[in-house]
């Protein structure tokens, strides 16, 4: 891997049934512009935004839904989570760049998978990923993940692979942050 490329080209990998690609890499003519807002407005539920920041619960239109995912774009390596089966999206990867520490950075995560596809394992499959693409990748030394404390599915999935405890403190009292250091 050529970790001259900026993130978005260098961050592609897939898994035994995942496939997860940057959004900005992909071609969009109007139609798939469409098509991909459109399966943005279907993956966004309530249930799914509740414990994302608070802008991202009120996309109930598909302005917004554009609006959203073009901001997602400028700001931070989005990536696209597809069934390898059927190429359909069941969620997204957001990755933000932070504090470098000799020549290496921090990657802050954040993952969304749409409703009907929880509880399918889906979850650790992508963060096992992302992990072992980490690994692979000499710029990264850390993935840190705030998560809700009451997201208990979300911090077994990271547990589970790898993530521990961070000394990072949230300003919010119902977020902890969980880090998987990269050994190399």
């Amino acid at each position: 891997m050529d970790d001259n490329l900026p993130l978005y080209q260098r961050c592609t990998f897939n898994t035994e049934r995942l496939q997860i690609n940057s959004v900005k890499s992909q071609k969009f003519d109007e139609d798939s512009k469409r098509l991909f807002t459109l399966k943005v407005l279907t993956l966004l539920t309530p249930s799914v935004t509740k414990s994302l920041p608070s802008e991202w619960q009120k996309i109930t239109n598909y302005e917004e839904a554009s609006h959203w995912w073009q901001q997602c774009l400028a700001e931070s390596t989005f990536l696209s989570i597809k069934l390898k089966s059927n190429n359909e999206i069941i969620g997204f990867v957001f990755l933000y760049e932070d504090e470098v520490k000799q020549m290496q950075v921090d990657l802050h995560i954040g993952y969304l998978l749409g409703e009907p596809y929880w509880a399918k394992g889906y979850g650790s499959e992508l963060i096992n990923g992302l992990v072992k693409w980490a690994y692979s990748d000499t710029d990264i030394h850390s993935l840190i993940g705030g998560v809700e404390v009451s997201n208990i599915g979300s911090i077994k999935v990271m547990k589970k692979n790898g993530f521990s405890r961070s000394k990072l403190e949230s300003s919010d009292k119902n977020v902890i942050f969980l880090e998987h250091v990269i050994k190399k």
